[in-house]
């Protein structure tokens, strides 16, 4: 049996999908079933409402709201419930979405794979073509659906939560990251088509139009609009005035030095500023490890993971680094890369955004400059990086960089002002350390 907060926390996914919702849908709170078509069976109520206790009994033991949504989301009121849509053609999410009147959340849709306990997966072997996608609505409201298909017809698991201002800043900036990155491909599209061998080809000339119409779609997406609303509210709002004269005037500048003579350059150490604080207590050795993580994970919101040699640290709803550590005494960090909180990439390649990209390459730089850091040294700069969206950068004043559409993924520490951030084209010319 769930406890009342745990039914609770399922009407409140129901109400706030109906209130999304263009059809009229029915809820039943004691199978916590959404039905926005005929009723079931009872052999597949059955299953169906196994699901959901199944789903909300296990965040509950992982100390979270919705086990689709995982650990570190902030939806506190909300649970996973299921639904039903009956028989009918679901393959695709966005025939799952029009089933359950939410037609405008398939310009953002994305597939996803939710982490799922032991208990659920062996469940979920009830079903055929089961398959996960991430989708959001109006208001801020992000779901992820579980769909598939049982012996009486098609049906799943609904998680749902009200993002941050944080998270939809994130989400944004990697849209337009994202966007960024196509139409810088576009360069190539011309020369490209021109060339006769490719002209030969139909195929070829038609696949480079079909790219140019969907990165088209893409920028007159909903989602895309409503980024480049907020960012060109943001630069209305900034007053810093860095613009492309100011860029142009920059580059005139570099010029002129370059064409003038200059005195030889001497280095100058700069006081109180280093990558990492002082050490304030001794490194942790390999054979502490676990213990020393285990009390850090009961200490802070953000989390460690140890498997092997590999160490997984996370920040909620802002990144996943993963690090290989080693050392004949005290831990060694040798490798580290970062992930968005939602890639599921594991330790192995790169982030797909640029912004996770150049953290990698920054705190791989940190590494190779502070050889004696500490483990604890580490995390605790890892740490740090919680503000990532909306930390201003210390030189230009602005959370997103000019160019690159990139947060500052610089960080050192300064003593008597703390931690301090700046975007990378800001610290080349000054760079720290």
């Amino acid at each position: 049996m769930l406890s009342q907060p745990q039914l609770q926390a399922g009407a409140a996914t129901a109400k706030l999908l109906s209130d999304q919702s263009t059809r009229s849908c029915q809820y039943d709170s004691e199978a916590l079933l959404l039905l926005p078509n005929e009723k079931p069976d009872e052999k597949t109520k059955g299953y169906l409402n196994s699901l959901a206790q199944i789903a909300q009994t296990a965040a509950t033991s992982q100390t979270c709201s919705s086990i689709l949504l995982g650990e570190g989301n902030e939806s506190d009121d909300t649970g996973d419930i299921a639904f039903w849509l009956g028989v009918g053609n679901y393959v695709s999410a966005g025939n799952v979405l029009e089933a359950l009147g939410l037609d405008k959340w398939a310009e953002n849709i994305k597939n996803v794979k939710p982490s799922l306990p032991s208990e659920l997966s062996q469940h979920l072997d009830g079903m055929q073509d089961v398959y996960s996608f991430r989708a959001t609505g109006s208001d801020s409201i992000v779901a992820v659906f579980l769909v598939g298909k049982t012996e009486g017809g098609w049906g799943g698991l609904i998680a749902l939560k009200t993002t941050t201002m944080t998270e939809t800043l994130r989400e944004q900036i990697e849209k337009l990251t994202e966007l960024h990155g196509r139409i810088q491909g576009l360069r190539q599209i011309p020369p490209a088509i021109l060339k006769t061998p490719l002209l030969k080809k139909a195929t070829g000339v038609l696949k480079e139009f079909s790219t140019l119409k969907e990165i088209g779609e893409a920028m007159g997406s909903e989602g895309v609009q409503g980024a480049l609303s907020r960012a060109g509210e943001s630069m209305a709002a900034d007053g810093s005035e860095l613009g492309t004269e100011v860029r142009r005037e920059s580059r005139k500048r570099r010029r002129s030095r370059a064409l003038s003579p200059e005195p030889p350059y001497v280095r100058v150490q700069r006081k109180g500023t280093s990558l990492l604080p002082e050490a304030t207590e001794e490194a942790v050795g390999m054979d502490q490890l676990g213990q020393w993580a285990s009390e850090y994970n009961r200490a802070n919101k953000n989390k460690l993971r140890i498997r092997g040699s590999v160490v997984r640290f996370s920040i909620p709803d802002v990144m996943t680094v993963y690090m290989t550590v080693g050392g004949a005494g005290r831990v060694v960090v040798e490798t580290i890369r970062v992930f968005g909180p939602r890639e599921q990439k594991g330790q192995h390649g790169q982030s797909g955004y640029a912004v996770y990209q150049q953290l990698t390459q920054q705190l791989g730089s940190v590494l190779e400059k502070e050889r004696d850091a500490s483990f604890q040294g580490v995390v605790g700069l890892l740490g740090v990086y919680s503000d990532l969206f909306i930390l201003r950068c210390s030189v230009c004043g602005r959370v997103v960089s000019g160019e690159g559409h990139v947060p500052p993924v610089v960080r050192w520490y300064c003593s008597g002002n703390g931690w301090m951030g700046r975007h990378v084209g800001c610290v080349i010319g000054g760079a720290i350390g």
